[in-house]
């Protein structure tokens, strides 16, 4: 059965399935309710040529128990997994609303500066909980962080969400899912020793690389290595310097260039010895500043923030002074590590024949994946970088674009929509895409309801919101 089949059925007289939300490489994701609790989840089905083979089942179910071991408010929640009645396995995740990384970037553009500092905050807090428990995500792109609005009662604040820990390294673990030169994760953010196939070389320091490849990514508006192929791209995360980021963005601190760039070290010893010293390593963060989406003052301006209960449980070293009533809380990292700028020493006769190893081993691995896939259907392509545009200039969109009509059924029937925080008619027509708009309904003596409408075809949406109690 086709995951998409199960919309509006029961599984397991416990998840009533209500939509479909997407798909991706390990798993369709779909949104259910709770037959007997209150509350929705979003339940990930394993493709059905995955589920036929041992290793995928063995990833699926390995994402399940090391999401739910952590227990990170930066790393997504699993609450239960099972296999559907044709014995397909399903795993049921916390429901987030908001959008991924790479849709933030695609829809903005550039990130400021503290927003950015913020993100490697909260995302280097997640990776340090993971590598204290001995797992590495190995896959650790734009897309795997998910930026979503939680409902705290008086606000609604925004938290970064580390996703898919499907083909993770378990250090010290008995067993070898993925071969000794076999390569898995996104080339685009993917560390050199991850991209030659070394696997028993891949430790926390190949994660601390992708995290530095995204805030490159993220400050710059492009990737720091980038090609027409996978074999071009890791050919250049192998052997390619990328451009210093001070060339891209002039008013970046020293500090925070010279951290990036000695994450992306080639040689991983050369990297911090930890996703903690990074995060430290980014240097003097500036504090309290407002007017861009992410604050790094412990309490968060409304539908832009992270409670500052998370910020005072960081296990990457990071401190929150305390927040005295009726003030603003203040990020606070120890003295900066002097980060090193590190110029790569030509490759010796050993490394040109690992290289070409990898080279080989990274083609198979492309023909293995594309066999796959073509047996699953069409894949959409990612959305590309966004050039950095001059600062206040405004988008150019292109002409003529294709509109969609949604239509919102709301109880009471008083209630007024909002749309990207703009209030709209119970029918408006908006431009179609793929990126989620941010939709509220709100009525007095009735609770705020938040979701997210990606606009791709018409639609009519349903929306009843719950009392208020007394």
């Amino acid at each position: 059965m086709r995951a998409q089949d199960l919309v509006g059925q029961t599984v397991n007289d416990t998840y009533i399935v209500l939509r479909l939300l997407g798909s991706g490489t390990m798993g369709t994701v779909l949104e259910v309710r709770h037959v007997r609790l209150p509350r929705r989840f979003a339940m990930k089905v394993l493709h059905s040529e995955l589920a036929e083979g041992p290793e995928g089942f063995a990833r699926f179910r390995r994402e399940a128990e090391i999401a739910s071991s952590l227990g990170h408010p930066n790393i997504v929640d699993v609450v239960d997994w099972n296999r559907l009645p044709d014995g397909t396995p399903y795993l049921v995740m916390e429901y987030l609303v908001g959008e991924d990384l790479g849709q933030r970037m695609a829809r903005t553009g550039p990130l400021a500066l503290p927003a950015v500092l913020e993100l490697a905050r909260q995302v280097g807090s997640a990776l340090s909980a993971a590598h204290k428990q001995g797992v590495v995500h190995r896959d650790l792109k734009p897309q795997n962080i998910f930026l979503c609005r939680e409902d705290r009662g008086e606000e609604v604040v925004e938290v970064a969400k580390v996703v898919d820990f499907g083909i993770s390294k378990i250090l010290g673990a008995d067993g070898n899912y993925t071969g000794a030169m076999r390569v898995m994760g996104t080339p685009l953010y993917m560390a050199p020793e991850q991209a030659m196939g070394l696997a028993a070389q891949v430790d926390g320091r190949a994660d601390q690389f992708a995290l530095a490849a995204i805030l490159y990514h993220a400050l710059s508006g492009r990737r720091p290595f980038d090609g027409n192929n996978v074999v071009e791209i890791a050919m250049k995360v192998m052997t390619a310097d990328p451009v210093p980021l001070r060339q891209l963005v002039p008013e970046l601190p020293e500090a925070v260039e010279g951290a990036i760039l000695q994450a992306l070290s080639k040689d991983r010893d050369r990297r911090f010895a930890t996703i903690g010293d990074f995060v430290r390593a980014l240097g003097a963060m500036p504090t309290g500043r407002t007017g861009s989406t992410w604050h790094l003052s412990g309490r968060m301006a409304p539908m832009a923030g992270v409670s500052s209960e998370h910020l005072r449980s960081d296990p990457s070293g990071v401190q929150v002074r305390p927040v005295p009533s009726g003030e603003t809380g203040e990020l606070v990292l120890p003295g900066g590590v002097e980060p090193l700028l590190i110029r790569r020493p030509l490759l010796d006769e050993r490394g040109r024949s690992l290289l070409a190893l990898a080279v080989i081993a990274l083609v198979a691995g492309v023909i293995s994946w594309a066999a796959v896939r073509a047996a699953a259907g069409p894949m959409r392509r990612p959305v590309p970088a966004v050039a950095s545009p001059p600062p206040l200039q405004p988008v150019v969109r292109p002409p003529q674009v294709p509109r969609v009509r949604l239509q919102f059924v709301v109880h009471p029937p008083t209630a007024e929509v909002y749309l990207e925080g703009t209030r709209v008619e119970t029918e408006v027509q908006v431009p179609r895409g793929e990126v989620g708009l941010r939709l509220e309904v709100r009525a007095p003596g009735y609770l705020t309801q938040t979701d997210m409408v990606v606009p791709s075809s018409d639609q009519r949406i349903l929306i009843r919101l719950a009392p208020r109690r007394r």
